[in-house]
């Protein structure tokens, strides 16, 4: 594999000092000194296609302060032993909080556990621990279509680019593509039968009821 030199070559906040060795694949890591004065290592192709261009300093300033449902950000504390980004927050009620990085950006945590739902009236930790088993939310499994919903069924939707219509289902925190069809039915049938081998076993284990009518 043909040598690239990158030194003293800039990509974004970074400067490409020298080569530090190699990566699984062979190709060529370099040590970086990040304009906010840290240095780096970073694989050069990473360098190149632009995928990293600080040394975390832009994604912990894209977070600082940042307001997110009732909660403040305020410092990352460290990585999970997922190695997920841990920040400490401040509640509207007082009380601090821990949340990852992705559950911020996702906005899946929006206070301390304080904050009522506005469906069912109860603290968030409060429905989560009720609904959340293996993973998953039961709750989530259970619900109906959603009236804005264009098709008539979660999942199922058409991709005017491709002039097809798409199946997809959502298990355990993953996504799964069922398909591409050339019908509304083909799709809604890939959809159903998802449904039938993912969430019906969880929903019946746990004494669920199953609410889709067409399966």
């Amino acid at each position: 594999m043909a040598f690239k030199n990158l030194e003293n070559q800039k990509f974004g906040k970074l400067t490409a000092i020298r080569p530090a060795g190699k990566d699984k694949q062979g190709r060529t890591i370099w040590l970086c000194r990040c304009e906010c004065g840290n240095e780096k290592t970073v694989a050069s192709r990473h360098l190149v296609n632009n995928r990293t261009t600080s040394c975390g300093c832009i994604r912990l300033a894209e977070l600082k302060g940042k307001t997110v449902g009732e909660l403040t950000v305020i410092k990352k504390i460290g990585e999970n032993l997922k190695g997920d980004e841990l920040w400490e927050c401040m509640c509207s009620c007082g009380n601090k909080k821990t949340a990852t990085r992705n559950s911020l950006l996702s906005k899946s945590v929006r206070s301390c556990g304080c904050l009522k739902d506005k469906t069912t009236g109860v603290t968030l930790e409060r429905f989560n621990a009720e609904n959340c088993v293996e993973g998953t939310n039961l709750k989530f499994l259970q619900n109906k279509t959603r009236k804005d919903n264009k098709t008539g069924h979660s999942g199922v939707y058409y991709e005017e680019k491709k002039d097809r219509w798409q199946a997809k289902i959502g298990f355990k925190g993953n996504y799964y593509h069922l398909g591409s069809f050339g019908s509304f039915d083909e799709a809604l049938e890939a959809r159903l039968k998802a449904e039938r081998e993912l969430h019906v076993p969880i929903l019946e284990k746990y004494g669920r009821e199953y609410h889709n009518q067409d399966a």
